[in-house]
């Protein structure tokens, strides 16, 4: 049954891209030869009827989120950001420079000139810097913002085993009968 849902465009994304994965794994279950259950139709048919409403919505959210702003200033601002970190900081045998937890590591008599020439930088790159802030200010704004889709609801017993949380995660505004279920 269609059912008029609100949700937050973030949201009807992740529905969006969960109901991809589960119509992927449908087809993947449906050609194995060695599966023992069909995927049920109704189920295929709601995600197909869910993913041909959803995608014009998704497209044109990811229009409304792409920067328009000057991207190659800052591919120059974040090659040269990269290169000064690079400049200062502690190499490895290889030459290559440390990380811990994912961060480069600068050398503890770099610091001061690191946070120079990156101050610097950001100086020079300080307008493109403010704009792409502002972007992905408002960008998230329009993510949060509450509206109303059109969709079928997906009885949870339709679902099969395989199933990874994500895709649940993704289904769980669509989803109903799921007490019945002793979940």
């Amino acid at each position: 049954m269609i059912k008029e849902k609100e949700m937050n465009r973030k949201n009807v994304s992740e529905l969006f891209n969960a109901t991809i994965e589960m119509l992927a794994l449908c087809e993947k279950r449906a050609k194995d030869p060695n599966e023992p259950k069909l995927v049920p139709i109704e189920l295929t048919y709601k995600l197909l009827m869910n993913r041909d409403t959803l995608k014009p919505i998704v497209e044109n959210m990811a229009k409304a989120v792409t920067f328009n702003g000057d991207a190659i200033k800052l591919q120059e601002f974040d090659g040269k950001r990269r290169e000064i970190i690079s400049r200062y900081s502690k190499k490895d045998e290889n030459g290559n420079p440390v990380l811990i937890n994912n961060n480069v590591e600068i050398e503890v008599a770099n610091v001061n000139k690191a946070n120079l020439d990156l101050s610097k930088l950001i100086d020079e790159y300080k307008e493109t810097l403010e704009q792409k802030k502002s972007f992905d200010d408002e960008a998230e704004k329009f993510l949060s913002e509450q509206i109303k889709i059109s969709v079928y609801f997906i009885d949870g017993s339709l679902l099969f085993d395989g199933i990874a949380p994500s895709q649940l995660s993704g289904l769980m505004p669509v989803l109903e009968g799921l007490d019945k279920l002793g979940y």
